[in-house]
């Protein structure tokens, strides 16, 4: 029996929503290679280069629940283009650096690609709502030592 007109527009609508994939997917789908390493990537204006902590597995390897999800939000920043180009020809400074632990509210302009055999997240530097401070940064900071 063929599909109702009702049933057909659902399709449609699903197939219209999984047309633009909900970010990050990283791990369930398989990307074609982007380059042999980030050494050959040079990011430009405000995008950064984003190794995506994969969730369902915490930071010391141990396998989390399935509807466990902290971990699809956070990444660590590889490499950081040099700021969005102003009007009068100066670069906006960037929020963050290589090596930043970031959380991310991601959007449709997060794109996915795969570089070395890792699959990684091109983002904008707007979509970064916080950055970690790591412990050695924070005492450097303040003078102890």
């Amino acid at each position: 029996m063929p599909p109702t007109r009702q049933q057909r527009r659902q399709l449609e609508r699903a197939e219209s929503r999984n047309g633009s994939i909900s970010v990050p997917d990283l791990g369930r789908q398989k990307l074609p290679q982007f380059a042999a390493s980030i050494d050959e990537v040079e990011m430009v204006g405000d995008f950064l280069l984003i190794e995506m902590h994969l969730p369902g597995q915490s930071a010391g390897g141990i396998q989390l629940p399935e509807g466990y999800s902290e971990g699809e939000k956070k990444g660590t920043v590889r490499k950081a283009g040099p700021g969005q180009l102003r009007d009068d020809g100066t670069r906006s400074p960037m929020e963050c650096k290589e090596n930043d632990l970031v959380f991310l509210n991601l959007s449709r302009h997060a794109l996915q690609y795969n570089i070395g055999g890792k699959d990684y997240l091109v983002t904008p530097d707007s979509s970064v709502i916080m950055k970690v401070a790591k412990k050695s940064e924070i005492v450097a900071a303040s003078g102890a030592a």
